[in-house]
């Protein structure tokens, strides 16, 4: 029997365990995560505040893609 739990964005139950969003909430992350990835592909030197300026993302967003591993960040 699988687990469930709750989504961390919308508090629905969720199936999938190994993620914290359910089926809709994870396509709108992927979606926000495909297009920061698009803005750092035409532009590499942007910062985590620019993102936030040019993205329209909340920084909490942009930081909750970097801890998910969704985007990687240079030293």
């Amino acid at each position: 029997m699988q687990e469930s739990g709750f989504c961390t964005e919308c508090g629905k139950v969720k199936q999938n365990q190994k993620i914290s969003f359910c089926n809709a909430c994870y396509e709108v992350f992927r979606n926000d995560c495909q297009k920061v990835r698009s803005l750092l592909a035409e532009n590499p030197k942007l910062t985590i505040l620019d993102l936030v300026n040019v993205s329209g993302f909340s920084l909490q967003r942009v930081r909750q893609m970097i801890e998910y591993g969704a985007l990687k960040i240079r030293e």
